[in-house]
């Protein structure tokens, strides 16, 4: 099998993957100096925070845009503290 000229990884790939990752390990690693690997349920996904909060997607979003809830996008996926989630529920009782 053949590899085509569209498959190959140029440098701006590689590039933009180590920008992900040290974003990724600083969201690892960051948060009151403990990271998610000692506290698996600090981040939670977009799902999981639309269902705590009772909203959309693009409620998620405007929020996100607003800067109401801090995100972090690693691989296309967008991570949410587990503590920012809590302070809006706190604003909102």
């Amino acid at each position: 099998m053949r590899t085509t000229r569209d498959e190959l990884i140029t440098v701006k790939d590689l590039e933009s993957f180590k920008e992900e990752l040290k974003d990724f390990l600083t969201l690892l690693f960051s948060h009151t100096g403990k990271g998610l690997l000692q506290n698996e349920d600090q981040f939670l996904k977009s799902k999981e925070v639309m269902k705590l909060l009772s909203c959309s997607a693009g409620t998620l979003h405007t929020m996100r845009i607003n800067e109401k809830i801090p995100a972090k996008k690693i691989g296309g996926v967008w991570y949410y503290s587990k503590n920012a989630i809590s302070k809006v529920l706190n604003e909102h009782e």
